[in-house]
């Protein structure tokens, strides 16, 4: 059963789904930092980038969800002693966060399909390729994305630290889910 929000605090719902976004996407990030290093026409290599567009799959199927759940929810009430507009900072900022992986995942599927690519879910499911992509576009769109990715992550992680120091709202507020 779904728990939603309340105005207190973010359900077991948005806890667990952030926490599915965060681990599915280290995960997809650790795989994409392997391959690229391995030796072109090793099949481990073609192991690992079908990994990272399964597991790609997947991290932009929970953003989705996060994202949905996050618009269907109320707003919980920014935590004791921290203001309105600083609360709301914090959100914006992980909201920019979870749409530029939304970016990533659109970014990789069309640079995948640039390059004659299928997109596999684990070998279950292919998505339909959608053709007319140029690699030099689609490839320099996905760096974009993951150049802003990092910004995002820092912003996010600076963001927080202050907050907990500034408001003394605690650390724990930086973990997915939480609502301290």
């Amino acid at each position: 059963m779904l728990d939603p929000d309340t105005k207190k605090t973010y359900g077991v719902t948005s806890a667990v789904l952030a926490w599915l976004v965060f681990f599915s996407f280290l995960i997809t990030f650790i795989v994409s930092v392997s391959f690229p290093l391995m030796n072109v026409g090793d099949p481990e290599r073609d192991y690992r980038r079908a990994l990272h567009m399964s597991l790609g799959v997947v991290t932009f199927i929970f953003v989705a969800l996060r994202l949905l759940w996050w618009l269907k929810n109320p707003r919980p009430q920014a935590p004791k002693g921290m203001p309105e507009n600083a609360y709301g900072l914090s959100r914006l900022t992980l909201l920019f966060l979870y749409v530029d992986v939304l970016g990533l995942g659109v970014t990789g599927f069309m640079n995948s399909w640039a390059m004659a690519y299928e997109v596999s879910f684990l070998g279950l499911f292919t998505l339909p390729v959608l053709s007319g992509w140029a690699v030099a576009t689609t490839g320099y769109l996905h760096s974009v994305f993951l150049f802003f990715n990092n910004i995002m992550l820092l912003t996010y992680l600076i963001v927080f630290v202050y907050h907990a120091l500034r408001y003394k709202v605690g650390f724990r507020r930086m973990l997915p889910g939480m609502h301290v």
